[in-house]
């Protein structure tokens, strides 16, 4: 039981406070690819401390080796002995919070992805009801509208600019404008929005709310990765600027939601030399680490102190 509250315990804290523990990964000069992985990796790590707490509190013998199980039965009747609880209100709660935790995950989940999906392919068949395709852009251009580029995943998937984008952007920006949303197509960047959205509907806790807006501005700086690769980064930049400056009515993101500032900032900031490449990309490694073994590392040890414990106060299996 011991090892079923630490799990829940700490998939508690996690979720309650894990933000604060990720954030560093997610600065401009991390990888935001790791970011995007510390932060779902964080949030199943947390729901699944909860599904097996729920397990082990209900089923302890699950957690047990069988070749175990003799060293530890002969300390049962000594601690029936000595715990009020009956065993059986631990077994009720321990399947209620397996249940209810995998009852909501899946249910929101489902719902999610069902609606976005439903939104998507209503989207995409307005979008191609009143646009052009453009077969030389390999995309589906709109009369109206402010200038603005996005994609809608679906099949086929689409790239919508409108005509004010063809008009405002030069050839280079608006070729990188275009890698740049191609990528979100090509690494279907939507199936982890939609994850972390599912998640923060799911579990109305800090570490899901936070993921739910994070995780979508870091693919943002993936895709403006992608972009800067093949055309520059002022170009990339440039192009990020004149289309803010269209979006009077939210000049301070863009339709991913990742703040401008903060892509400039990495898009404009000078690539880390060699000898730095280990501590960019091995803190965000050992992040995701901690987030997604911790708990488990921490049962371990209390695992370990159990075992301890038997063996000086339950009784020896040969003599009991």
């Amino acid at each position: 039981m011991i090892i079923a509250l630490v799990l829940l315990g700490c998939g508690l804290a996690l979720a309650s406070c894990g933000q604060h523990l990720i954030q560093p990964v997610t600065a401009p000069a991390r990888p935001p690819l790791w970011g995007m992985v510390t932060w779902l990796v964080a949030e199943v790590s947390a729901v699944s401390c909860w599904m097996l707490g729920g397990l082990l509190l209900a089923w302890p013998e699950l957690l047990i080796p069988d070749e175990l199980r003799e060293f530890f039965a002969a300390c049962i009747p000594f601690l029936r002995q000595t715990v009020s609880s009956p065993y059986w209100t631990m077994h009720v709660i321990g399947v209620g919070v397996t249940c209810a935790a995998a009852t909501r995950l899946l249910w929101c989940l489902t719902t999610t992805l069902v609606d976005t999906g439903r939104r998507r392919s209503r989207h995409a068949e307005a979008v191609r009801l009143v646009g052009r395709t453009n077969p030389s852009l390999a995309c589906v251009v709109v009369d109206e509208g402010p200038a603005i580029a996005y994609t809608v995943p679906g099949r086929p998937p689409l790239v919508v600019l409108t005509r004010a984008t063809l008009r405002l952007l030069p050839p280079e920006q608006l070729a990188a404008v275009l890698v740049h949303e191609r990528t979100h197509l090509a690494e279907y960047h939507h199936i982890p929005t939609d994850l972390a959205r599912g998640l923060a509907r799911a579990f109305r806790l800090p570490l899901f709310a936070v993921g739910a807006a994070t995780v979508p501005a870091l693919l943002e700086m993936r895709a403006d990765e992608a972009a800067a690769r093949q055309h520059g980064r002022r170009t990339v930049a440039a192009a990020l600027l004149s289309l803010a400056g269209e979006r009077t009515t939210q000049p301070a993101a863009f339709p991913g939601g990742a703040p401008i500032t903060t892509r400039l900032h990495r898009l404009l900031t000078a690539p880390k030399p060699w000898s730095t490449w280990l501590r960019t990309h091995g803190q965000p490694l050992l992040y995701s680490l901690t987030v997604g073994l911790g708990p488990y590392c921490t049962a371990a040890v209390f695992l370990i102190l159990a075992a301890g414990i038997h063996l000086v106060v339950c009784p020896d299996p040969g003599t009991a």
